[in-house]
């Protein structure tokens, strides 16, 4: 017999309203500005969106935050030359600093034997381990968009449709 707060559940097991209630999270933040935009040539350029904290309470039977990105994307140039966006995600405990999750990691790039015009639709996805201290006191998310360019000829170019993250 599973107790209040034990899963899984199996039959005659008492659902307890706290449990339904894990599954009701009003934390769900989503983000459709033009922080995160990018548009270089011949140039690196850093931009970055913070979330508001996401607190304990709602936190609650959660193991991780989900970071998805979605946008368009273009990296461009003529041969021999390299451009390239790359995305970061920061976390930190309320009163805490923040610390890399997920270190910067290309998402388009790459030296380039050709022009081209290509401009795509993108989404990139991450999971974030909560740590002890997180799951405690809240969360706090902070994103990056990196874009490189190492020529006149060459270009990187993301722009954000919706960024969003929320508790699993």
């Amino acid at each position: 017999m599973a107790n209040e707060g034990e899963f899984p559940k199996q039959n005659g097991d008492t659902l307890y309203a706290s449990e339904v209630n894990l599954f009701k999270r009003n934390s769900l933040q989503i983000y459709t500005g033009t922080d995160l935009d990018v548009n270089v040539v011949n140039t690196t350029t850093e931009n970055s969106y913070e979330f508001a904290a996401i607190s304990s309470s709602d936190l609650k039977g959660a193991d991780y935050i989900c970071v998805k990105i979605i946008g368009t994307i273009q990296v461009l140039g003529p041969q021999t030359t390299i451009s390239r966006v790359r995305f970061k995600v920061q976390t930190k405990e309320i009163g805490g600093s923040y610390s890399d999750s997920l270190p910067y990691t290309v998402c388009a790039g790459g030296e380039h034997g050709a022009s081209n015009t290509y401009e795509y639709s993108y989404c990139f996805e991450y999971l974030h381990s909560l740590t002890a201290g997180e799951k405690a006191n809240g969360v706090q998310v902070k994103i990056f968009c990196e874009g490189y360019s190492n020529n006149t000829g060459a270009r990187a170019k993301f722009n954000n449709i919706q960024t969003i993250i929320y508790p699993v």
